[in-house]
């Protein structure tokens, strides 16, 4: 049985509360929810972040934002998705470690009730990973977060292997911390609006789309949130919540 089924089997009990309430959580590195009354509509991945990453969502800002057509422009749109899957390819290499390192330290909050002496900001401590067009490398290892960290929980190094291994068979857009995610994006558009404007090197016409160097997560998800992947799950929440 569903979630939503799970739900809907019980809503005759909170009437009330369905026509009153729709809640709306992030997951982050915590197990899935149990079904709630009011029920609670928990994202399928870390965060809402994570529904504005995908290569579905970059064609939709290429077409719309960049005005590209996949046929008139088709080189350079070509040049733009393929870079794009690279490149987030070895970002998410790049930051399996920091995301494993923090989904550790989750478990075992969530486990033994521990703090775990960590508060992240919303980009990727600096110097740890450097992005560019041409590549995506990073510049930590274990020793630097915990220099970084020095108050976090300790991670046994088998439950941490074990977290990484986890996550080499994972969607890593789907998985990684979403505001992560979301910095890359951002930070990925800003390079290719820099090359078009100056260097020419991927993008050889000039585009206009006025996107800032120092856009925030939430700039960005204001611009894009045409754009964003509508989970079906959403659709069932919210169909159920209004009936």
């Amino acid at each position: 049985m569903t979630y939503i089924e799970e739900l809907r089997q019980s809503k005759d009990k909170a009437q009330v509360a369905f026509q009153e309430f729709a809640l709306f959580i992030d997951r982050d590195f915590d197990s899935p929810l149990p079904p709630k009354l009011p029920p609670i509509f928990e994202t399928p991945c870390y965060s809402v972040e994570n529904l504005y990453v995908s290569i579905e969502v970059f064609r939709e800002i290429l077409i719309n934002e960049f005005h590209m057509s996949e046929i008139g422009d088709e080189p350079y749109f070509n040049v733009c998705i393929s870079l794009f899957i690279n490149r987030q390819k070895e970002f998410h290499a790049s930051t399996s470690l920091f995301n494993a390192w923090y989904a550790c330290l989750i478990e075992i909050r969530n486990t033994k009730g521990t703090h775990t002496g960590v508060n992240l900001d919303d980009k990727l401590p600096r110097g740890f990973v450097d992005i560019s067009l041409q590549s995506v490398k990073n510049n930590y290892d274990l020793e630097t977060i915990k220099q970084t960290f020095p108050n976090s929980t300790e991670v046994n190094d088998d439950i941490l292997e074990g977290k990484l291994t986890t996550f080499q068979n994972c969607e890593c857009h789907k998985v990684f911390r979403g505001k992560y995610e979301m910095q890359f994006l951002t930070k990925f558009i800003q390079l290719l609006l820099q090359d078009s404007n100056s260097s020419k090197t991927f993008l050889k016409r000039k585009v206009n789309f006025a996107f800032g160097d120092n856009m925030s997560n939430q700039q960005a998800i204001n611009i894009f949130e045409g754009y964003a992947e509508t989970p079906e799950t959403l659709i069932e929440y919210l169909k159920l919540v209004t009936q």
